[in-house]
Parts: C-alpha cells; sequence; structure tokens
C-alpha cells in the first residue's frame, strides 16, 4: 500500500514526486485518486501512478481528487454559437479513461475550468465595439446537473479575457435567462486554448 503521503507533480516535465518539487496535488492514501481536468474540455479519474509523466502544457488542473468535488466552466459552444456555464460532479467510475464536457463542435472551446468551491471570474466581452467587463459567480448562476449536459448560457458573445478572482466586487452578472439547452453526450473539441492559465492571469483569444 502507498500510505499516507504527499505528492507533487513537476510544472515543466510533469512528472510525479514524493519530495516537495513544483506543484503539491494534495496528501494521498491507498484508493485515493487524481482529478485531472484537461484543456480540450475532458476530465480524467486516475489511479496515483508515481511512474506516470503528465503533460502539463495539456492541464488546466490537477489534484487528489474528492468524492464532492463539483467542477464549474465556462466554455464557447461552437455549433450553437453561445458561450455556456456548466457545474457538474463525476458521476463516471472508470480510471485512467479521458471524458469530454464540452461538445464535439471543432469551434468549441474550453474558456475556464476550477474545482474551486465558490469560483468567481471576471470576464470581458465586446459589445457594439466596446469591451464590457462583468463578473460570473458560478454558484448563484447555475445549480450543478449532470456531466453530460450542455450548461446554462451566459451570452452569445465570444469572450476577449477570462480571470479568476477571489472576492465579488462589483454586482454579479447574472448574464442572460438560465434556459438550459437540451442533454447531449459531449465529445472532444479538436481545438484547444494553447495559453497555459493560472488564478489571476488573464488570457487572451484570438477569434
Amino acid at each position: 500500500t502507498l500510505g499516507a503521503m504527499k505528492v507533487w507533480m513537476d510544472p515543466v516535465s510533469g512528472r510525479l514526486f514524493t519530495e516537495e518539487h513544483g506543484k503539491l496535488l494534495g496528501g494521498f492514501d491507498t484508493g485515493d485518486k487524481l482529478i485531472v481536468v484537461y484543456k480540450n474540455g475532458s476530465y480524467e479519474l486516475a489511479e496515483l501512478d508515481l511512474t506516470r509523466k503528465f503533460e502539463p502544457e495539456s492541464i488546466w488542473h490537477i489534484s487528489k481528487y474528492q468524492q464532492d468535488m463539483v467542477i464549474s466552466a465556462v466554455y464557447w459552444e461552437g455549433e450553437r454559437g453561445t458561450t455556456l456555464v456548466k457545474r457538474f460532479q463525476i458521476e463516471t467510475k472508470a480510471d485512467g479513461q479521458a471524458f469530454n464536457f464540452i461538445s464535439e463542435h471543432k469551434q468549441s472551446k474550453l474558456y475556464f475550468a476550477s474545482v474551486a468551491d465558490q469560483p468567481v471570474i471576471e470576464y470581458s466581452i465586446r459589445v457594439n465595439r466596446e469591451k464590457k467587463v462583468k463578473q460570473l459567480d458560478f454558484a448563484s448562476f447555475i445549480d450543478v446537473k449532470g456531466w453530460k449536459s450542455l450548461g446554462n448560457k451566459l451570452t452569445d458573445s465570444k469572450l476577449i479575457t477570462v480571470k479568476e478572482i477571489k472576492e465579488k466586487q462589483e454586482p454579479v452578472a447574472k448574464g442572460e435567462p438560465k434556459a438550459a439547452p437540451k442533454t447531449a453526450p459531449a465529445t472532444a473539441p479538436k481545438e484547444e486554448p494553447s495559453e497555459k492559465l493560472k488564478p489571476g492571469d488573464s488570457i487572451e483569444f484570438d477569434f
């Protein structure tokens, strides 16, 4: 058995370490798993294998998996041409397999993902050639739904910038009506953001 131990991942090589080195993934005991959220809009539950090497450039988030963990995400849905918000818990049981939580359209793109309890983001859109900055509190905007749900519409515009903030500073944008699109299985898009985004960083998308 592994026994209780802390595990880190080197942010450059993607290798796992039991000595302090890079990003702390958490304290692990026998049976504990990793949750990996990828920039292409998929997630994976993985057994802790210290010989496994990850690709940091493809990862949005990696840490110890908690049973009640909720993934919050914002993404562009290419087929409908709208920005959607979703929150879901892990319902799949298979380990070592990636499950796609955004739609399969080639233009679909993940803007942001987080496993924080109460994530709040600041985002900007372009309205009549002007840049408008708004905030989104995930928990007040949308309930936790099934992982295959497309989510609720935030805006018909593409996001210009996204950054996570720790506290609400203005009245939080409620977005447009909470009419959820039809639920449909999701598969991986062919495009993914190339930039690495850390909490507090802004990321520009070229559309």
